[in-house]
C-alpha cells in the first residue's frame, strides 16, 4: 500500500509506468506535509512562555480563567475554523481515493486499478487489473494480430467470469477502496480464490478450445457459459464438452457471433 511506502520507495512508484499513484496522490501528500508542517508551528508556540500573550489574543475572553484551558490551548475566534486534513479514523490510502477520485474524472478502468494498487495481494482484485491489462497493440507491419481484446476485458464481462452475474461494478470497487476488501466479500464469499480458480479455469478452456482472448472478453462465450449453468450443466460437464471443440467449429463460431440467434448456434455446436 502507498501508506507503507519509503519515501524513496514512493518516488519511485510515481516515476514509474504505472498510472498510480498520480497526481491526486502527490496533491494529497503535498497537502499533508503542509498541513503537518502548520501543526509544527502550532505546537513550537502554544503553551511557550514567551508567547502567552499572544495565545491570549486567541481566546475568547482570555483574561477570564475559566476560559483558560489546563494546557493554556488557545481557543481560536468564533469567526475563524481551521480543519486538520488528516483524520485518525480514516486510511491514508482512503484520502489519496478520494482526492484522486474528485480532483480527476475516472475512466472505468481507474477504479480497479487503485483498488488494486491499495490491495496488491487481493486474488479477486489481481484477477481484475490482469485481464483489463490485456490489451490489444497494434501489430507492426509483417507482424501476425495478437488477437487481444481493444481495451482489455470489460469490468461487467470479468464479474460474469467470477460470480456468474455483473454485480461487481465500478462503484463496488469504489466502495472497496473506500470502506476495505471486506466489501468484496459480500459478492464473492469467503473463499473468493475459488470463484478467481474457476474464472480462470473457464478462460483456459475457451483458450484451449480455440477461442481468442479478443472473442472471450466480449462476454458471448461466458453468457453461455451462464446460460447452460442455469439450465443444470455441471462445470465438469462443461468443461469436457469444450474439450471436443475442433477448430473449425470454434472459427465458425467466431464468425457468427455477431448474430442475434448466437445462444442458438453455441448450442447447436457445442455439446
Amino acid at each position: 500500500m502507498l501508506v507503507d511506502l519509503t519515501v524513496k520507495e514512493f518516488l519511485s512508484k510515481v516515476a514509474g509506468s504505472d498510472p498510480v499513484p498520480g497526481g491526486g496522490s502527490i496533491a494529497a501528500l503535498n497537502g499533508a506535509v503542509a498541513s503537518a508542517l502548520a501543526a509544527m508551528v502550532a505546537n513550537l508556540t502554544i503553551g511557550k512562555k514567551n508567547y502567552e500573550e499572544a495565545a491570549r489574543k486567541w481566546q475568547k475572553d482570555g483574561n477570564k480563567p475559566k476560559d483558560k484551558p489546563e494546557e493554556y490551548t488557545p481557543k481560536a475566534p468564533a469567526h475563524i475554523k481551521a480543519r486538520y486534513p488528516l483524520n485518525n479514523e480514516i486510511l491514508i490510502q482512503t484520502l489519496i481515493t478520494e482526492v484522486n477520485n474528485t480532483s480527476v474524472k475516472w475512466e472505468k478502468g481507474d477504479f480497479a486499478r487503485q483498488a488494486f494498487a491499495m490491495y496488491p495481494d487481493n486474488e479477486v482484485l489481481k484477477f481484475i487489473a490482469k485481464y483489463m491489462d490485456m490489451q490489444h497493440q497494434k501489430a507492426k507491419k509483417g507482424e501476425a494480430d495478437d488477437m487481444l481484446p481493444n481495451g482489455g476485458f470489460k469490468l461487467t464481462t470479468l464479474s460474469k467470469y467470477l460470480i456468474y452475474s455483473a454485480d461487481i461494478k465500478e462503484s463496488v470497487l469504489a466502495e472497496t477502496c473506500k470502506y476495505g476488501e471486506g466489501i468484496l466479500t459480500k459478492y464473492v464469499g469467503n473463499e473468493p480464490e475459488k470463484m478467481v480458480e474457476r474464472a480462470e479455469k473457464i478462460i483456459k478452456a475457451g483458450v484451449d478450445a480455440g477461442f481468442t482472448y479478443r472473442f472471450l472478453a466480449k462476454g458471448f462465450f461466458i453468457d453461455w457459459v451462464i446460460k447452460k449453468n442455469n439450465q443444470g450443466t455441471s462445470f465438469t460437464k462443461l468443461l469436457e464438452m469444450l474439450k471436443k471443440i475442433k477448430k473449425e467449429t470454434t472459427n465458425s463460431i467466431m464468425k457468427e457471433a455477431q448474430k442475434h440467434n448466437f445462444m442458438e448456434i453455441l448450442n447447436e455446436k457445442i455439446k
